[in-house]
């Protein structure tokens, strides 16, 4: 991160560096493998802690992690959590829609022509031992997600995947 001035035209301080991918305990593949921090989205718990879910490539694909700031702050020392989603997607956001239902919204699979907008209803936990929050996704969501969002892809199914690719692109 970086202090920007106050009409966000340029920067004021030097980068500083939050966390390097390779801290993150997901990742066991070959030491000459690559490690990304991608997609970053900060996100403020109801209890106020300050928590970022990014993206990264693990031994399940391409994930979605957690890590939390110890302090609440963008300055804080980042702690990393279980991973949000690991089912091979990436690059998400978290929303409330107008019923106070709370969702992760990402891309799935994580491949060219095949990735699409995958929503999962995730809820927010207080977990008392620590009083700090997490994000889970929910285990009835996980199940229509398994069952019906992110589907293996076939040949048969290619058409289909094209012509749904092509709505998203066209709203």
């Amino acid at each position: 991160y970086m202090q920007l001035s106050n009409d966000l035209k340029e920067a004021v301080t030097e980068p500083v560096e939050i966390f390097k991918a390779s801290t993150f305990c997901g990742k066991t593949q070959d030491e000459d493998d690559h490690y990304i921090t991608d997609g970053p989205f900060m996100y403020r718990t109801k209890n106020g802690k300050l928590m970022m879910i990014w993206s990264t490539f693990t031994n399940s694909g391409y994930t979605q992690a957690v890590a939390y700031s110890d302090n609440g702050e963008i300055d804080g020392n980042w702690i990393h959590s279980e991973p949000l989603f690991d089912k091979d997607g990436g690059h998400g956001m978290i929303f409330d829609d107008l019923n106070g239902k709370k969702y992760l919204i990402l891309h799935a699979p994580n491949d060219t022509y095949k990735e699409r907008p995958v929503l999962i209803e995730i809820k927010e936990e207080i977990v008392c031992a620590k009083a700090t929050s997490r994000l889970c996704v929910k285990s009835d969501a996980l199940k229509l997600i398994s069952k019906q969002g992110i589907a293996p892809y076939t040949y048969e199914n290619e058409q289909k995947e094209i012509e749904t690719a092509a709505v998203y692109r066209s709203v």
